[in-house]
């Protein structure tokens, strides 16, 4: 198992906005993709214009085959809640 890990920026006004439009898009797109297992959507207790998406993925090259037009695609679906996140990647080493 693998953490997709994606930190984005969204001032606490357009928080509703975006997750809506991050649900109909990015949430849809990613419940297609083959060894996608699920996305939970967190806000930062300690600074809440920072939201985090966890996304799980059964493994590193199941995630790393999704062509990069179709992400870019997804992204220009987005159109202007589209955020450039920091992406960070975890191993699940143990799930107790």
């Amino acid at each position: 198992m693998v953490i997709e890990f994606l930190t984005f920026r969204i001032p606490i006004d357009e928080r509703p906005d975006w997750m809506q439009v991050d649900e109909a898009t990015w949430s849809r797109f990613l419940e297609r993709q083959d060894g996608f297992v699920r996305k939970q959507i967190w806000v930062d207790v300690d600074d809440p214009d920072h939201i985090h998406a966890m996304i799980e993925w059964e493994s590193l090259e199941q995630w790393k085959a999704i062509p990069h037009d179709e992400l870019a695609a997804v992204d220009v679906a987005m159109g202007t809640w589209m955020r450039e996140p920091t992406c960070r990647t975890f191993e699940v080493v143990r799930d107790s």
